[in-house]
């Protein structure tokens, strides 16, 4: 009696027959089903269209009436110019971001933040004028951590006021279990003398981005602080060996205590001072391709239900943006700041990338009511750039 193959193979074989205990004839192999091809991914322009006369006015405007109100009006004054900056950006050209803070919750902050650091401040005065060192490093260790507790309590307050498709942005998470996690950090990035800051920072941002929501959906973010050692190494070990190298010349020119420099010796006192200082400059300016690859890395580990980042500044930009703000302010004495904001706000908006479909995050709007205006006056005024690309 003939086997029969089984039901599911019957329909992948044509003529099938039992001859000698062999099976024989034509036979069709089994295809697999064809994979489906990766759909490429949206791309969303994030785009900025302000303009440098619009903020120098609404600068003086502030100026003036905070001149006139005894300093009340900055509030407003500095309100007004961050709604501007911030309903100058836009995804895809026309779904605007909205900014709903107000100047009266900045004066209340300010407030609360003169009660924290009211008697810091005395205390610190009172050191210096007594050359009490105990107190006047224990006030500048309290300034340390205000300032951490501060960056926090700052980006909490600007995401809790910021909207984009009418539905807010919020930081949960605490600003003291961000502190804890910035003194861990600093202790191993002075006892490794520098290698370990770009796991700190990784490690920073990852506590941050996580604790960011966008409505009801959270933020997720997971980096790779190793992609950044070795950059980091260069850029921070590699300077020192120009300024090691002058400094012991000038310890050999530089007379001891109480003598006095030799004649022959002023211009080439003079002409390494002059080295130390391009060393420094040109340290500085190295740096500026670690913060590119950080910025890349702190964006391209973060994602939103599908969406994705990704920065496209590299150091050499970060230096062109830099000496350009650089040469304005000293052509315009000063006066091109508005330009400088501007270049910077339109620079991190053009760099910035943003994948996947945005209208398929569809989020319940948040709780308008986040704390804490107190935040503004705890930080120091970080601008919006420095948030897009979360330089904290």
């Amino acid at each position: 009696m003939a086997d029969t193959l089984p039901p599911e193979l019957q329909d992948q074989s044509e003529s099938v027959t039992e001859t000698t205990g062999t099976l024989t004839g034509p036979r069709k192999v089994p295809t697999l089903p064809e994979t489906p091809q990766k759909s490429k991914m949206r791309r969303n322009v994030l785009s900025y269209d302000g303009r440098a006369g619009k903020i120098f006015g609404l600068t003086l405007i502030n100026i003036f009436l905070s001149f006139l109100t005894l300093g009340i009006y900055s509030f407003w004054g500095k309100t007004r110019i961050r709604r501007y900056l911030i309903s100058s950006m836009a995804v895809n050209t026309k779904e605007r971001f909205e900014y709903t803070g107000t100047g009266k919750e900045l004066a209340i902050g300010w407030l609360k933040a003169m009660i924290v650091f009211g008697p810091v401040a005395v205390a610190f005065v009172w050191a210096d004028a007594t050359n009490n060192y105990w107190v006047y490093f224990i006030c500048l260790i309290a300034f340390y951590l205000l300032f951490y507790v501060g960056t926090y309590l700052a980006m909490r307050y600007r995401l809790s006021r910021t909207k984009w498709r009418g539905i807010r942005f919020g930081l949960t998470g605490s600003a003291v279990d961000y502190l804890k996690i910035c003194l861990k950090r600093l202790f191993f990035n002075i006892v490794t003398l520098g290698y370990a800051i770009a796991k700190s920072d990784i490690e920073k941002w990852t506590y941050m981005a996580n604790e960011i929501y966008f409505g009801k959906t959270k933020f997720k973010y997971r980096g790779d602080y190793k992609k950044l050692t070795w950059i980091n190494m260069l850029t921070l070990w590699l300077p020192l060996i120009p300024l090691v190298s002058l400094g012991m010349l000038l310890g050999i020119i530089a007379p001891s205590a109480g003598g006095e420099i030799a004649p022959e010796n002023h211009s080439k006192l003079a002409f390494i001072l002059v080295l130390m200082v391009f060393a420094v400059i040109a340290a500085m300016c190295g740096r500026l391709w670690y913060r590119a690859a950080l910025r890349a890395e702190r964006l391209l580990g973060l994602t939103i239900d599908g969406i994705r980042f990704k920065s496209t500044a590299t150091g050499k930009d970060y230096f062109k943006l830099k000496l350009t703000n650089m040469l304005i302010m000293i052509i315009t004495l000063g006066y091109g700041f508005a330009i400088v904001i501007n270049r910077n706000m339109n620079f991190e908006c053009r760099h910035i990338m943003i994948g996947g479909d945005l209208d398929a995050l569809v989020t319940a709007q948040a709780d308008p009511n986040q704390k804490s205006d107190i935040g503004d006056s705890l930080a120091p005024d970080l601008d919006l750039g420095a948030a897009l690309s979360i330089g904290i």
